[in-house]
């Protein structure tokens, strides 16, 4: 047998879970409010920095350097700017730059030859690779050698003050006092605090008046 209710009976059932449901809505709006308010009286989020390319990481450092108050804080400077130019961007050749300095270090000067002939096929715009070939060179008494990777090295970072002293110093050795003196001019305009490169440029200036007497 079926049982029918009441339909007033069912209506006020209805009617009596009606404000249960109805109020757990109401109590939500509230807090959406709430929400919404803090959302638009918050500032928005700052965008993400832009990472500072190698170049413009590299003028700063430089223009820093050039007004150094302290031949400390020129050093510290110039350490970063040498960690800098240091970096190839390449793991090979960060490896092979290893290798050619442990070379360099026991003066095992024709295996750091061929080491750092790798790495200028490798890298050739890395201006580093030319610059310790450049010393190797140097150090093997093979000036003409070392000064076209000077300048292949100056062609790449014009800055690179240890490359226009090394060219300044294979200049003097040439007996090529005005160009030398140019060179170490050149250097300290971009390392005013350089020590060692004052003491040749101040030795120089000293050579030369000694000729005019």
């Amino acid at each position: 047998m079926t049982i029918r209710l009441p339909s007033v009976l069912i209506c006020v059932g209805v009617l009596a879970a009606a404000p249960a449901f109805a109020q757990s809505e109401l109590d939500q709006i509230p807090q959406d409010e709430e929400r919404l308010e803090r959302a638009i009286e918050a500032p928005p989020e700052a965008p993400p920095e832009v990472e500072e390319s190698r170049e413009v990481r590299l003028d700063r450092l430089f223009a820093r350097l050039k007004v150094a108050k302290t031949p400390e804080q020129a050093r510290q400077i110039s350490g970063t700017i040498q960690r800098e130019l240091l970096r190839s961007g390449s793991p090979t050749t960060d490896l092979l730059m290893k290798e050619a300095a442990a070379a360099i270090e026991s003066k095992d000067l024709p295996v750091a030859l061929d080491v750092l002939d790798a790495v200028t096929r490798l890298s050739p715009d890395y201006a580093e690779g030319w610059n310790r070939r450049a010393t190797v060179y140097f150090m093997r008494e093979e000036y003409g050698r070392s000064l076209a990777d000077l300048e292949r090295t100056l062609a790449l970072e014009p800055r690179h003050w240890g490359a226009i002293n090394g060219l300044a110093t294979i200049l003097r050795s040439l007996d090529d006092t005005e160009a030398a003196a140019e060179a170490y001019d050149r250097a300290l305009a971009i390392y005013p605090l350089q020590e060692q490169i004052q003491k040749a440029r101040e030795s120089l200036h000293d050579d030369v008046d000694g000729e005019e007497i």
